[in-house]
């Protein structure tokens, strides 16, 4: 149950702290480990309705990540073949320890201070550069686009051989007119999942996307049923296959 709210770290602290993992982290992961905490003396939570994690909570968060990821979270590159997988079980984890409450997890403040304080071996794992984009808590956040995958779409991230790419799951959640609608993006992505044509599977879903982007633009999808939404799917999946 989602009960919980964290600290948040304002985003001027987290820019000052980005840029010193950077740095850090060209003399190895044991200086990047040094930055880790349950707290930062710029960080605090905000009351959005949540109980505060304790410190010993939200340590409890980072065990639960390395347990699911921590083989890959040793100072290497991290094999671009594996980056799904990564960011499935990375997701996963962080949703099942998190326990946080929505208001607080729609905060970018949030994933300042779980990316940066928290968890910045991970971070830099899965993003050695750390752009701002990927280190601040915006969208487009390391941590913060696994957790929201994986609220989205579930066990559809662990499945298929090979699991959903970045193309695909780009495709899929960060184009408004498809990810509005949650229903529409599990059908979708089962359908892509599920395909054993010819071409490409990344070729084949984004042309998927882009018919069914075409298709619902007019149209009010809360409306639709699964069965609905599926005899779409099928209309246009036949018509790209």
């Amino acid at each position: 149950m989602s009960s919980r709210v964290y600290p948040r770290l304002p985003n001027a602290d987290a820019r000052l702290l980005a840029e010193e993992l950077r740095e850090a982290s060209l003399s190895g992961l044991d200086a990047v480990r040094e930055f880790v905490g349950a707290s930062h003396p710029r960080a605090a939570t905000v009351p959005t309705g949540g109980r505060p994690a304790s410190e010993s909570e939200i340590l409890q968060v980072r065990q639960a990540v390395l347990a699911d990821v921590g083989e890959w979270v040793d100072g290497r590159v991290l094999p671009r073949r594996v980056q799904p997988e990564f960011d499935a079980r990375l997701g996963n984890a962080l949703h099942m320890a998190l326990e946080i409450i929505p208001a607080d997890a729609a905060h970018e403040e949030t994933w300042n201070f779980l990316t940066l304080v928290l968890l910045p071996d991970v971070a830099l794992t899965r993003f050695p550069t750390l752009t701002e984009e990927r280190a601040l808590g915006g969208q487009r956040n390391v941590l913060r686009r696994a957790w929201s995958r994986w609220d989205i779409l579930g066990e559809l991230l662990m499945r298929g051989s090979p699991l959903l790419g970045e193309d695909e799951l780009v495709g899929l959640l960060e184009r408004t007119a498809v990810a509005r609608n949650r229903s529409l993006v599990k059908a979708l992505a089962e359908r892509v999942l599920n395909y054993q044509g010819a071409r490409a599977r990344s070729e084949y879903a984004r042309d998927l996307y882009k018919r069914v982007r075409y298709r619902t633009g007019p149209l009010m999808l809360d409306l639709y049923s699964s069965a609905d939404l599926d005899d779409l799917i099928t209309l246009e999946s036949n018509a790209c296959a």
